[in-house]
């Protein structure tokens, strides 16, 4: 390491430490509810980044740390307060003074894309938590959280490459860091990097719940779902009410024929939501497998009547009712469905069979 960048770092101790930082688990994890046939790894990466020193990024130079001025931090920390209390608009107002005061204030740019992150606002977060690290190119949750955000932009290349120069730098990556880079590796499709990165989260942290869930998906995607039912029996012993195992490993149940187990984990995520829609559907279709049409169309029906546009419940249910020669119900169902796609050709095909079988078996 130069001499220059020594200086840096040491400089870089005067800088006001950012606030500790949590995201709620809605902010931070974007749900999805993966068809049985594929899942998907989304961004529910750790926000905080904790490391023993500062790190420089691509240049040997930062601007000169010092320490904030008294004005400054009395709007600092009367921000810090609010958003601790839950008032995110004064929060915002209180770190938009402290630019007014200091434009180079690097810890109220990154409080400020925190906040827009937060409330889904990616775009104006980006550009904030760009401007903190222009400012301050020597703290390292700065840059951990400007990769977080291109992760959960879209731009999964541009975060890996921020953390692997954390990687590089610190002598002692953390689990989160780990965690992060598979789950960006999976968002581009490297599902070797993926594994080896979710791999290592867990050796440093084996309890870690997202690192678990993470790993057990991509193993899932790779239809190693013996692997992949390990995992995500093992996130479950860890925490029994966890509602994306237990509708995980239903989906690997469902892969493997278990149809009433599979049932059995959806159940188990619907005790917890009761109004989830794609686990109601699931459930519909899983008793169908299991030829128990009466429970099929039971919860079929209550997926319609979540979301009466819901096109696929209702195709499903129209083969249930031809499975079991209730063609005028089939029909009705078709007709609903054929109004809400015109041009879908499969309801097309199912209401001329339907209307065909009716007139042969009445």
């Amino acid at each position: 390491m130069s001499a220059k960048t020594q200086s840096t770092l040491k400089s870089a101790l005067l800088v006001q430490p950012l606030s500790a930082h949590k995201v709620e688990a809605d902010a931070r994890t974007t749900h999805t509810h993966p068809r049985p046939d594929r899942a998907c790894i989304y961004p529910c990466q750790v926000w905080e980044y904790t490391c023993r020193h500062s790190i420089v990024f691509e240049r040997e130079t930062s601007v000169p740390a010092t320490i904030m001025d008294k004005q400054v931090q009395r709007f600092y920390q009367k921000g810090l307060h609010a958003n601790s209390s839950g008032n995110w608009l004064m929060a915002l107002r209180n770190f938009k003074k402290c630019l007014e005061l200091d434009p180079t204030c690097a810890q109220a740019y990154y409080e400020i894309g925190i906040l827009y992150y937060k409330r889904n606002q990616h775009e104006i977060a980006l550009e904030h938590m760009q401007k903190a690290v222009e400012h301050n190119t020597s703290n390292v949750q700065i840059h951990f959280a400007l990769a977080n955000i291109y992760l959960t932009s879209n731009q999964p290349k541009r975060a890996i490459k921020i953390y692997h120069d954390i990687e590089n730098f610190d002598e002692d990556p953390t689990s989160a860091l780990f965690l992060n880079l598979g789950i960006a590796y999976g968002a581009i499709g490297d599902r070797a990097q993926a594994l080896s990165y979710l791999e290592k989260s867990i050796a440093i942290a084996p309890h870690n719940l997202e690192a678990l869930n993470s790993l057990g998906r991509v193993y899932y995607e790779s239809k190693n779902f013996e692997k992949a039912r390990a995992l995500f029996q093992r996130l479950i012993r860890l925490n029994p009410s966890n509602a994306d195992g237990h509708q995980m490993l239903g989906f690997v149940y469902a892969q493997e024929g278990k149809w009433d187990k599979a049932i059995h984990e959806w159940e188990q995520v619907l005790a917890i939501f009761p109004k989830r829609e794609d686990m109601l559907h699931q459930i519909g279709k899983a008793w169908g497998k299991l030829g128990e049409h009466e429970k099929a169309i039971s919860m079929l029906k209550k997926v319609i009547a979540l979301n009466q546009e819901n096109l696929q419940a209702r195709i499903d249910l129209s083969v249930i009712y031809l499975s079991s020669k209730r063609y005028d119900h089939a029909i009705q169902e078709l007709r609903f469905a054929a109004r809400l796609d015109p041009s879908n050709q499969i309801i097309k095909q199912l209401l001329t069979d339907a209307a065909r079988l009716k007139k042969l078996y009445g």
